[in-house]
């Protein structure tokens, strides 16, 4: 057995078994294997289902402390039930699939079992705290994620350097980079904004050393945006950061070879890759009008090539993915699991715009992530447009999150309005001792 093996299996048990104690480090442990998949290591972890196992476990001590969670509003947890019912959608559009069943049906419960995770993130996490904790578990297994990426295989730590299991990575990265910039400078504590700054290069580097013209879209998209929407009382600390940011990423990370890369983004149609993308959304209006209601989920890579031309189909696979998050939900969905799945992110950003305009606590860590990921969920357009993102586990913890900061803030206004209430007779009282 290997150390690398056995140091694996030493974090899964201490964390299952610590999560019974506190189901919150469940969420955090859940969070850091889907990145970080271990089963990507090599020397035997591939064998193990590690994130099936921190699932189960912590279902099981969500039950255990069952009763220690509080229930969620309607309006608290809209876009949660406009998540199941694309589920039930999903599940649905499997009966007329046009390839596979089977293929239909393995995708979707692939798709519950990530919609059951969202469930336990909004009930589990529910203070202040509680998010601080699961937000730093995003920024750091995501960080560690973008340097894995870059130098494992250089260091030959066994990371896969094709390894996708987190989508496109650059796409999340952006997303997570407004919301972490504003928690490094609202940090009350020093080692967490010497831990916030100590990521962002390992970060740009990988923005850098990959490539992508979408990520860099996004990455742009995110400075400006966190520029433009930051709070008052930050905006010069982001901007100095922003500055930074850019002579770092320009002057020493970036190499010529990537601004020629990038310079394609004005002429998309000069370079091939980009110019096929062309040719599927041609190809995936056709699929969308002679299937209206879905080629069923996973279907659409094999459906996909009697549309196209054989040139730019995958070979070995014989397949093509969409490339585009709209068109695929849209084409193996059918118009109204679209509708529904446009409900729920509309939702979101719903959730992330009502948190982030409450005054009455602007410094609070709740609202900074909640305008931190509104701006990330801006970010990611050009993204989501160019790749396909639906499957992706980070997509639907944003709607988890925007959950949780919604119960956050109805409580603060809950609490606030039981105080003045608490209050009145108070005052009635000191009037009447005055009169007498």
């Amino acid at each position: 057995m290997s150390l690398r093996l056995l140091v694996w299996l030493a974090v899964l048990v201490i964390g299952c078994f610590w999560m019974f104690r506190r189901p919150l480090v469940g969420i955090c442990l859940n969070i850091a294997l889907f990145p970080l998949n271990p089963g990507q290591w090599g020397s035997g972890l591939e064998a193990i289902r590690w994130q099936f196992i921190a699932t189960v476990c912590l279902a099981a001590t969500y039950l255990i402390h069952l009763r220690s969670f509080r229930k969620l509003t309607v309006k608290e947890a809209a876009p949660f039930w406009f998540l199941v019912a694309y589920l039930i959608w999903s599940l649905i559009v499997c009966m007329w699939s046009v390839h596979s069943k089977d293929v239909a049906f393995e995708e979707t419960w692939e798709f519950a079992k990530l919609v059951f995770f969202v469930f336990l993130l909004i009930q589990i996490v529910s203070t202040e705290e509680d998010l601080r904790i699961v937000a730093w578990a995003i920024f750091i297994s995501m960080g560690l994620k973008a340097f894995l990426d870059r130098w494992g295989t250089v260091w030959k730590i066994g990371i896969l350097e094709s390894d996708l299991s987190v989508g496109f990575l650059g796409t999340w990265l952006a997303f997570m980079l407004p919301a972490m910039w504003l928690v490094i400078l609202a940090a009350r504590k020093w080692p967490e904004r010497i831990l916030g700054i100590a990521l962002m290069p390992f970060i740009l580097d990988y923005f850098a050393f990959r490539g992508q013209r979408s990520a860099f879209l996004s990455l742009a998209v995110a400075a400006v945006g966190v520029l433009v929407l930051a709070p008052r009382r930050y905006r010069l600390k982001v901007a100095a950061g922003v500055a930074a940011g850019v002579v770092v990423f320009v002057g020493w990370l970036t190499p010529a070879s990537f601004w020629e890369r990038m310079a394609t983004i004005t002429d998309p149609r000069s370079e091939a890759s980009a110019m096929s993308r062309y040719t599927v959304n041609e190809a995936s209006w056709k699929i969308i009008g002679d299937y209206p209601w879905g080629v069923a989920p996973g279907n659409y890579q094999y459906v996909s090539v009697r549309y196209l031309p054989t040139e730019i189909i995958s070979k070995g696979t014989n397949t093509r993915a969409a490339h585009n998050t709209f068109l695929s939900v849209l084409a193996e969905r059918g118009w109204i699991g679209f509708a529904v799945w446009l409900a729920v992110m509309g939702l979101t950003c719903y959730s992330f715009l009502r948190v982030s305009l409450n005054r009455r606590q602007a410094g609070g860590l709740p609202v900074i992530l909640a305008r931190g990921f509104l701006i990330g969920m801006v970010s990611i357009f050009p993204a989501l447009y160019t790749h396909q993102e639906d499957q992706t586990d980070t997509l639907y913890w944003i709607v988890g999150l925007s959950i949780v900061v919604a119960k956050w803030y109805d409580s603060q206004s809950r609490d606030a309005v039981s105080l003045k209430q608490a209050r009145v007779p108070e005052e009635r009282l000191k009037r009447l001792r005055t009169v007498a």
